[in-house]
């Protein structure tokens, strides 16, 4: 049921993995130029290839209201909410922290990109004004930090896991 190109989410894979090798290798993120150097791409083919990967990510549930004007969230709508109880919304918290962690983790321009887009609500191009960068590059950088977000998630959800299961057998 996946609307994304296979061979596009096999390169995902690919880039994510590179992601998590190189940073457990080097005890840090890795730059761009060593994640192209570990799949074997020249810097140019890697940047296009997280241009490509950018256009995975799923769209937003926000809209501008009809009536007010004002931007809406459609997940308001949603009739009952099966994570409205008290462990989804502990495990919820613990997310926040646990994605608080890992963007901490990553550097200072894809945080600034991060930042901008998601809590400041600008458009890539706005970004790019205010980095003095080019839309694309933002793009470029904000697919690098999902891709080296969601590596360093995984690893975090790997140690968290005996501590989520425990929790669960402690709610039942």
């Amino acid at each position: 049921m996946d609307w994304g190109p296979r061979g596009l989410r096999r390169k995902a894979r690919r880039v994510e993995e590179a992601q998590r090798k190189l940073s457990l290798d080097l005890s840090r993120a890795p730059t761009e130029v060593e994640m192209a150097a570990e799949l074997n791409l020249e810097l140019r083919e890697f940047q296009q290839l997280l241009t490509e990967l950018d256009g995975l990510e799923v769209g937003s549930l926000h809209i501008e209201s009809p009536w007010e004007g004002k931007e809406e969230d459609m997940c308001d709508y949603l009739p009952n909410a099966p994570e409205d109880t008290p462990f989804f919304r502990c495990m919820r918290s613990e997310m926040k922290e646990l994605l608080a962690r890992a963007v901490a983790d990553l550097p200072q321009k894809e945080q600034q990109v991060l930042a901008l887009y998601y809590s400041e609500e600008l458009t890539m191009k706005e970004v790019g004004v205010v980095l003095g960068i080019g839309e694309s590059r933002v793009s470029q950088i904000h697919a690098l930090a999902v891709v080296r977000l969601r590596a360093r998630l995984g690893d975090l959800m790997s140690v968290a896991k005996p501590a989520v299961r425990a929790a669960r057998a402690g709610a039942l």
